[in-house]
């Protein structure tokens, strides 16, 4: 994908020197130019106009939009102290027709799939195309357009269906029916896939045949086909090179980004002409440790925006000992690295915060120059500053620690969810010995050395046991509103687990339908209930 960053600077280039000579000579008749039709005519523009479909996928994946869409208004996660977007964590009055994000989540994403239509549209009219290469392009856009859909109608419900290129001004709004969004374009489209993509591409970071098996596998997870989804996790357990590693930690290093425990990620560079706002998850899962005695802000601790904690349910989920996923998943401890704010006998080095869920007695805090945070600290609803940092969103290769745009790929699909996919088909089955069997693979291979996590996992799973284990395994990935909604628990489960939430009602599986698309619309198009 930083292939595709750049033909896609370098179209935008050729825009930018053809308007600027323009300028220089508006008395010259402009005899070429770049239109759809002239571009989309040999294998480069084809190429061209496949890069600028996966370019939506940045206005989602690692960006507050995204998470505030998928991590607010859970069981798992809330408000940190800062931010303007608390309302959809809340369910409160902001989350309006109008609200910003779904408003630019939609005209994103239905961009991506007007591209997406257009090189599938275009793709047979070419001439001397090569057939492997076209069926890929068209495959991965295809890919792509199952992906927007997807995403769009589990937000917003009944959605426009196209698919087929837009040409000329439509102000016309008919919302098809969510069945018919998924047997029209999502279904086909991810079966098409499957078949035409290869199962690497040379270019990291373009749609391959498994990546389309694990979105085809979230799909199924939706609409209850259990057996489809047992198929497509084994298949995507034996028939890859995928497997699970020893470290937790190193599924999300920077440095070991390609490894077997990723099946497909949205891919983000360095460069600052070629990323744009970049992958900013880094920002908003830090607490505020750069005030502490010892401590200032650095590129290795991250930028305190502090948008985003776990609740009290979120942070008793872990075992403290025993899994892989708090140890080395959960930043424990934050060194000093300010000499002149250290405490007396503090060294450069030593710890000068402890983070914990244990319940510390202040006696002990007492014993020790350095902060404790504590079950209390890390669950209090008024300063909401002290909580846990997930190192899977970390960026240390920025150049400072003001520079907000991250370089880190963004995982989108993982070995890790695939086993858990698979239990919960295989429970869904009645095939419980095969479901523990499955989430056991997972949870021994998450187990610390001299623990072992599947000696608690019951007999029998249930839908609640999944959730927790997806939440463990999870967390932060923008998976979890959608989880809660498929599996039918979100209201419940977020009016027991996150106080901030309490208004959540029962409409609220839906977000609202954006008021820009209605208000554009020469007919009448209803809105979502409740809104």
């Amino acid at each position: 994908m930083k292939k595709i960053n750049a033909y896609i600077t370098c179209l935008l280039l050729v825009l930018l020197t053809t308007a600027i000579s323009c300028s220089r000579q508006l008395d010259e008749t402009i005899v070429s130019g770049i239109t759809a039709d002239s571009y989309y005519k040999d294998a480069a523009g084809l190429t061209g106009g496949v890069n600028a479909a996966y370019a939506p996928l940045r206005t989602f994946y690692g960006q507050e939009l995204g998470f505030s869409l998928t991590e607010y208004g859970v069981d798992t996660y809330t408000e940190g102290r800062d931010g303007s977007f608390k309302y959809w964590n809340e369910y409160t009055s902001g989350m309006t027709p109008g609200a910003t994000y779904t408003t630019s989540l939609y005209a994103s994403y239905y961009s991506g799939i007007n591209t997406c239509n257009a090189v599938v549209d275009r793709a047979d009219a070419i001439p001397g195309l090569d057939s492997t290469l076209k069926h890929t392009r068209v495959a991965e856009a295809r890919f792509l357009r199952a992906l927007y859909y997807f995403t769009l109608v589990q937000t917003f419900g009944d959605l426009p269906l196209t698919i087929h290129e837009i040409r000329t001004v439509n102000t016309v709004t008919i919302r098809s029916s969510v069945d018919s969004i998924y047997n029209v374009v999502i279904l086909p489209d991810l079966q098409y896939a499957i078949a035409n993509l290869p199962i690497t591409q040379t270019d990291y970071g373009r749609a391959t045949q498994p990546a389309a098996k694990a979105l085809l596998s979230r799909v199924d997870l939706v609409l209850h086909n259990w057996a489809e989804v047992e198929t497509l996790s084994k298949s995507l357990i034996r028939d890859y090179n995928f497997s699970l590693l020893d470290s937790y930690s190193s599924i999300f290093d920077i440095n070991n980004q390609r490894n077997s425990e990723v099946i497909w990620s949205v891919q983000f560079t360095p460069s600052v002409l070629l990323d744009g706002d970049g992958n900013s998850g880094h920002l908003y899962f830090v607490p505020v440790y750069d005030v502490m005695p010892g401590m200032l802000r650095d590129v290795a601790n991250g930028r305190p925006y502090n948008r985003f904690k776990f609740t009290p349910y979120g942070n008793s989920l872990f075992d403290r000992q025993a899994d892989k996923r708090y140890q080395q998943g959960l930043k424990q401890v934050f060194y000093c690295n300010n000499a002149a704010t250290a405490p007396g006998g503090m060294k450069l080095g030593d710890t000068a915060i402890l983070v914990t869920s244990a319940y510390v007695p202040p006696a002990e805090k007492a014993k020790h120059i350095y902060q404790i945070w504590d079950s209390l600290d890390i669950t209090n609803t008024v300063d909401r500053t002290k909580f846990f940092c997930p190192v899977k969103f970390l960026d240390p290769l920025r150049s400072s620690p003001a520079i907000t745009a991250g370089s880190k790929n963004f995982l989108v699909f993982r070995i890790g969810e695939v086993y858990l996919n698979l239990a919960e088909a295989q429970m869904m089955e009645n095939k419980q010995s095969d479901a523990v069997n499955s989430i056991n693979i997972l949870r021994a291979k998450r187990s610390m050395p001299g623990y072992d996590l599947t000696a608690s996992t019951p007999p029998a799973l249930d839908i609640d046991f999944i959730l927790d284990e997806r939440a463990r395994e999870l967390y932060g990935e923008q998976q979890r509103w959608f989880d809660l909604k498929r599996t039918g628990t979100l209201v419940t489960r977020v009016k027991q687990y996150n106080p901030d939430a309490s208004a959540i009602q029962p409409y609220h599986v839906l977000r609202p339908f954006p008021q820009q698309e209605i208000d554009r619309s020469t007919n009448k198009v209803d809105q979502n209930p409740g809104y």
